[in-house]
């Protein structure tokens, strides 16, 4: 059977912590695959067609996922027609999400029935210059500031970028004393007390 039709048929998606938030927000989307669905936490669906949650390594070695000597990783397996989604760290739980109504949707799930475990290629995936968050382009018309972070965590950046200074004109009042340019020396006598 295929993950879409899974999801089509699914009527809960269960997360694991309810002090985790994204836990909630990568279930959400989920639903967003999955219209009959209803979203809670484990204890008040014990028996939902999909889980997910972030796990420290104690849990994950009872729940058998293959995570020893690995710091950080995701992973997801698909058996009796159940979807279990788990991550080492907050960061990669809307990630892993994303991948499976994103790009999983249409495989077939005996392709997880072992699991599969995912690295990150880096420890930390932050923007180097984030002109949208902190620079010129966040007072563009239409911008959306939520939907931007949003996206960046579906492709699975791990830190977001924030000025605290960040406004749409600036704050600071200028220095109050006066400074002068000087340029190289000319043959005319300069009234300039640089």
């Amino acid at each position: 059977m295929k993950i879409a039709q899974l999801l089509e048929a699914a009527s809960a998606i269960a997360y694991l912590n309810d002090d985790i938030p994204v836990e909630r927000t990568a279930a959400e989307l989920i639903r967003t695959a999955a219209p009959k669905a209803n979203v809670t936490g484990l204890d008040q669906s014990p028996k939902a067609n999909v889980v997910l949650g972030v796990l420290d390594s104690d849990t994950a070695k009872q729940k058998g996922i293959p995570s020893e000597g690995r710091e950080e990783w995701m992973y997801a397996r698909i058996a009796n027609g159940a979807i279990e989604l788990y991550v080492s760290h907050t960061w990669f739980l809307y990630r892993l999400a994303s991948r499976l109504i994103d790009e999983w949707i249409d495989e077939d799930e005996s392709a997880f029935a072992d699991g599969k475990i995912l690295q990150a290629a880096f420890k930390h995936l932050r923007p180097a210059y984030d002109s949208l968050l902190n620079n010129h382009a966040r007072t563009a018309r239409g911008f959306d500031a939520e939907d931007h972070i949003r996206e960046m965590a579906r492709q699975g950046y791990t830190h977001v970028e924030v000025n605290g200074y960040a406004s749409h004109f600036p704050y600071e009042r200028p220095p109050q004393e006066n400074f002068c340019i000087c340029s190289t020396p000319t043959a005319q006598p300069s009234t300039n007390s640089c």
